[in-house]
């Protein structure tokens, strides 16, 4: 027992030990790199601007292409879901498991475009400052630009409606409509508890993923501050969204433990 105590005490001295030197060589690379950003020639400082004005005008066919290539993966997914579900002879319930498995793509999809289209969108307006425009062409771009944006969305929405449309087809008791401003609280409430206990268990390994995604944000505005002058606002808004995350997960972690102990 005594053994026990003292091996477990060194264990976690190593580990504090370990955390120490990960903490010191942060801090070292960190004065390094801050050190040698200021003796970068200016030359490099400029290219992530030329590349943007290099890309200027293919961005909107760049913008359109990916735009339809997602729709029409996303459209094909569900035709073949729904192709299958169709078929099905009302007894094998593996059939409807593979179909909820394959309607988990088309939204994967639409969810990856709707993120990249908001991307798009301010990247765009960075790029009407591009000299190549002549007059009048940054009202062009803009307009073509804010059309592929709307019909993104309209797209987007479309596959939710129909992989939700399915969805309730195969399971009657769902309910909620992707127009509801409070859609996601509904769908939870229709849930039953095995399919609330893996959206629960994904939401903590996406809150985990967020974390650690912010802390490596926070380290690329940093330096890129030190690099590009980029200013305080890309680390604030990376501190928002952190802190943002870690008071939402708390809250409802400390409410639940209250709940269990009623």
């Amino acid at each position: 027992m005594m053994g026990h105590s003292v091996d477990k005490e060194k264990k976690e001295g190593y580990l504090i030990f370990r955390f120490i030197l990960i903490i010191l060589g942060c801090w070292a690379a960190g004065y390094f790199v801050g050190r040698g950003a200021a003796h970068i020639p200016d030359d490099y400082l400029k290219l992530p601007q030329r590349i943007l004005e290099n890309g200027t005008r293919f961005f909107p066919f760049v913008f359109a292409g990916y735009n339809i290539i997602l729709a029409l993966s996303c459209f094909i997914l569900n035709y073949r879901a729904k192709k299958r579900l169709t078929e099905w002879d009302g007894v094998d319930e593996d059939v409807l498991d593979s179909v909820d498995h394959k309607l988990n793509y088309p939204i994967f999809l639409a969810n990856i475009a709707m993120i990249m289209n908001m991307f798009s969108f301010p990247l765009a307006i960075e790029m009407t400052e591009s000299p190549v425009f002549e007059n009048g062409e940054q009202e062009i771009f803009m307009a073509a630009v804010m059309v592929i944006l709307f019909l993104g969305f309209v797209w987007i929405t479309a596959v939710q409606y129909t992989v939700l449309k399915l969805t309730r087809r195969m399971n009657p008791e769902k309910r909620g409509s992707v127009f509801q401003l409070n859609f996601h609280k509904i769908w939870e409430s229709s849930c039953d508890e095995a399919e609330k206990m893996a959206m629960y268990q994904a939401g903590f390994r996406a809150f985990k993923t967020v974390s650690n995604t912010c802390m490596v944000l926070w380290i690329v505005t940093l330096t890129m501050q030190l690099l590009f002058q980029t200013g305080i606002f890309p680390v604030l808004c990376v501190c928002i969204i952190f802190l943002a995350g870690n008071i939402s997960y708390f809250v409802a972690a400390m409410k639940n433990e209250s709940a269990n102990r009623r």
